[in-house]
């Protein structure tokens, strides 16, 4: 079960044309992909995927969505 609403977050946030990133410090949030507790102080990413924000801690943004989010359709091959 976690496995699929992980793949639909990502895919979610993949079919948005534009992904605003704010990186902050945690004040002790919860992962959105791996549910895991973001020590307070540590780093958090906030996503605003429509008229909603997706909170994840640096390993699942770095391995799993700073490719999705960062990358430029016009970007020369």
């Amino acid at each position: 079960m976690t496995a699929d609403r992980r793949r639909i977050l990502i895919r979610a946030i993949a079919a948005q044309a534009h992904v605003d990133v704010a990186l902050r410090a945690s004040i002790g949030a919860r992962c959105l992909l791996c549910l895991a507790v973001i020590a307070p102080g540590a780093r958090q990413y906030e996503l605003e995927v429509g008229q909603s924000t997706v909170i994840v801690d640096e390993n699942c943004y770095k391995t799993s969505l700073q490719d999705i989010v960062e990358a430029r359709p016009d970007a020369a091959i």
